[in-house]
């Protein structure tokens, strides 16, 4: 599992870095990892967390958010259905 995440978050940075114009499937990557992480039974010992991996996907979203035209338009959707899926904080504290 461990290679996995390491695996879906280096394609994600290649993604980001070279092809910048393909950032949702970048976050699909980084969406794999976060779930793999998030399922695991027993601690991966990855030197990736769930909320770093979660607040990479909030960030990448919201900067094309900030963006106006379609892809900012549906960043905002993700990004609001993204953090009520992977709040902060448990919303029964």
């Amino acid at each position: 599992m461990n290679s996995g995440v390491d695996d879906l978050l280096k394609t994600a940075n290649y993604l980001k870095d070279k092809w910048f114009e393909r950032p949702f499937s970048a976050i699909a990557n980084e969406a794999l990892a976060l779930n793999l992480l998030m399922a695991s039974p027993f601690n991966l010992g990855s030197t990736y967390t769930p909320l770093y991996v979660r607040n990479r996907i909030a960030n990448t979203l919201g900067q094309i958010a900030s963006k106006d035209d379609e892809a900012g338009m549906y960043s905002r959707e993700l990004l609001e259905s993204f953090k009520r899926k992977y709040p902060l904080a448990s919303p029964n504290v």
